[in-house]
């Protein structure tokens, strides 16, 4: 029962070691957004209205992470592309069920 214990004790000794290294996840609040504050986001419709719906989408996202807190020295300009495929066919041919994709080409300018 000991060699178990200290076995499992030697194993989650790094994870809390780890907690002490100063790690920070991208979505948190302070200093990852205010490396961010110089980018304006332009977000490009796209051919259709789901490449809009995508773009849409995009926009939120981005939004949620990149504030410009002044005269932005960068752009980022996102050009989203929407596809759907077919996966799901009958006999006849005809898709039931879609999988979409989503890509988006960006230029940071």
């Amino acid at each position: 029962m000991r060699p178990l214990l200290a076995a499992a004790l030697l194993a989650l000794a790094p994870l809390g070691l780890s907690a002490c290294a100063g790690f920070q996840p991208l979505h948190a609040t302070g200093p990852s957004q205010a490396a961010f504050s110089d980018i304006v986001v332009d977000v490009r419709d796209g051919d259709d209205e789901a490449d809009r719906a995508a773009g849409f989408l995009i926009r939120q996202r981005l939004a949620d992470r990149i504030q410009p807190g002044g005269e932005p020295l960068y752009r980022l300009v996102v050009t989203p592309r929407s596809r759907r495929v077919g996966i799901g066919l009958t006999g006849q041919e005809f898709a039931t069920r879609f999988d979409g994709e989503i890509t988006a080409s960006w230029e940071l300018l």
